[in-house]
């Protein structure tokens, strides 16, 4: 060894020369032999890669790979670059088996997909919800119709003696006929709601169910559904009566014959609009905490007091987000409404108008029935797309929620992964029911799971 400023290798292991195309090109102890090459087209001997010593260390030719270099992991990142994905990212989108991308869903999608629904899966949603409506529609002016056709022609045959009796027992029929309508509308709505978040549900994790198939699921709910949907009816009405209290003892006041001052008429007015402000706000934020009792109802199969306090849980640190996603849908569906029947109302303006100097009473009462029959049919469109809607809207909250507090997303990811392409029929499990136990002491609520999802932050 020569002490020039330089360092050579013990002649013991001196490298080999270059082009020394011997055993110089087999590796010697402890040395790297070059790493094999993994991908299968790459299959060129190593007889034409460049040998040991053929160039200067860290120093390759263009387009070779050089001595310390990681040959193998290149072809892992050109396969990887193949298939239109990032080698250095490990994140991947949330899969989407159906309606729904399975992650907590943003505020567009919330907006959006309660749209989609009306065409992903049209006649068991739509289409049902039109021909209830249609039916209510047709069958409750013709009832009342019946109802009064009848009570008229007995008031004219009766005689005097006899009409207050008979005018008596009309009410009595009219008040029936009112509590029947109430109950077959209440009943429709409630078939509708559930139809609709049944399919909801489904559509979430990559299944299209009938009607028949989505009535077996609700069969089993549908009475308690019917008494939340009641419940609901009797405490608005009761919050309505109560808000207009006020204005009802004025009435009475000036009905008996006396005169109120002008000072107990303005606390009247004054007390009555301050209760139907309080009303409205009490009524918003019980009716947003209450919003998905329904869905609460048909997904896990509660009874009403525990689905009231699992809608109340559910909500609890969301209440702005829940009424702003509603309040924004009903907007929506308020706007394009007008949209339609404005345009339909100003052009039968104009046409009335120009029929009206002929003095024809005929065209005119034709018209005027083709005008009503036009904006009925439409009504009942709107409030058909409405309900559908509305209750599309709530599920998502609901599996949006509970994404977010209960990690909802991996239950239904390993939902999808047992069964792929699931069959249209009833005998798969419920993914929606929870995996924890229900807190006695919570009167039929649930306890937060011990793992919530990542997502909840």
């Amino acid at each position: 060894m020569e002490n020039n400023g330089s360092w050579t290798a013990p002649e013991g292991n001196q490298d080999p020369q270059p082009g020394n195309n011997g055993e110089g090109g087999q590796p010697q102890y402890g040395q790297y032999a070059p790493p094999p090459v993994n991908p299968p087209q790459q299959n060129a001997p190593y007889q034409g890669q460049p040998q040991y010593g053929q160039q200067t260390y860290g120093q390759p030719q263009y387009g070779q790979p050089g001595y310390g270099q990681q040959q193998y992991g290149q072809p892992g990142y050109q396969y990887a670059a193949q298939n239109g994905q990032n080698a250095q990212a490990g994140w991947a989108p949330a899969p989407k088996p159906g309606l729904i991308p399975l992650r907590p869903l943003p505020f567009g999608t919330l907006i959006g997909t309660p749209f989609r629904v009306l065409r992903v899966n049209p006649r068991p949603t739509l289409g049902m919800a039109l021909l209830f409506q249609v039916g209510i529609g047709i069958i409750t002016p013709a009832l009342m119709g019946l109802v009064l056709w009848f009570t008229i022609s007995r008031m004219e045959m009766a005689s005097s003696e006899d009409r207050g009796p008979i005018l008596a027992g009309s009410i009595a029929l009219f008040v029936l006929t009112g509590l029947v309508q109430v109950v077959v509308s209440v009943s429709t709505t409630a078939i509708i709601q559930g139809v609709v978040a049944l399919d909801v549900g489904q559509g979430a994790v990559g299944r299209k169910l009938t009607f028949k198939l989505l009535w077996t699921k609700l069969k089993p709910r549908f009475w308690t559904l019917i008494l939340w949907t009641l419940l609901l009816s009797a405490a608005m009405l009761v919050g309505i009566a109560l808000a207009a209290l006020p204005f009802i003892l004025l009435a009475i006041s000036a009905s008996s014959g006396g005169s109120p001052s002008g000072g107990a008429i303005a606390a009247s007015v004054l007390g009555g609009i301050a209760l139907v402000l309080a009303f409205a706000i009490v009524a918003i934020w019980i009716g947003v905490k209450l919003s998905l009792v329904s869905v609460c109802i048909v997904f896990e199969d509660l009874g009403v007091r525990a689905a009231i306090a699992r809608s109340w849980r559910l909500t609890s640190g969301y209440f702005w987000r829940t009424f702003g996603t509603v309040l924004l849908l009903n907007v929506i569906i308020s706007v394009a409404s007008n949209i339609i029947l404005t345009p339909i109302s100003f052009i039968f303006g104009i046409f009335m108008g120009m029929l009206s100097p002929n003095g024809d009473s005929g065209q005119f009462i034709g018209a005027m029935i083709a005008f009503y029959v036009i904006t009925i049919a439409l009504s009942l469109v709107i409030s058909a797309i409405t309900l559908v809607a509305q209750t599309a809207c709530y599920a998502l909250i609901y599996i949006d929620l509970r994404m977010r507090k209960e990690g909802l997303d991996v239950e239904l990811m390993r939902f999808t992964e047992t069964y792929p392409n699931p069959a249209p029929t009833d005998d798969l499990p419920n993914p929606y029911l929870p995996r924890f136990a229900p807190a006695p002491s919570a009167g039929g609520g649930y306890v937060m799971p011990p793992s919530p999802s990542p997502w909840a932050q």
